[in-house]
């Protein structure tokens, strides 16, 4: 009979240490991906209003797309 020490069921289990720290690595990303968008979204502030600028606005209060529209 195995005998079971602590939780099993964590992710960090599940996944070991490099899905850790893949999992670390696409946060960091998508948090400093978001502030670029800030950066950029102040960047634009004295231009014409575009679609992307719109985009990115948006992308302030939805986090995944101004992540990914902070990379662009």
């Amino acid at each position: 009979m195995r005998k079971e020490i602590g939780r099993t069921n964590r992710w960090s289990y599940k996944f070991g240490i490099v899905g850790f720290l893949v999992f670390i690595t696409l946060f960091i990303a998508a948090i400093s991906g978001w502030i670029m968008n800030v950066v950029a979204i102040l960047n634009m502030a004295n231009g014409p209003i575009t679609g992307m600028f719109i985009l990115r606005c948006v992308g302030i209060f939805v986090a995944p797309l101004g992540a990914v529209l902070g990379w662009i």
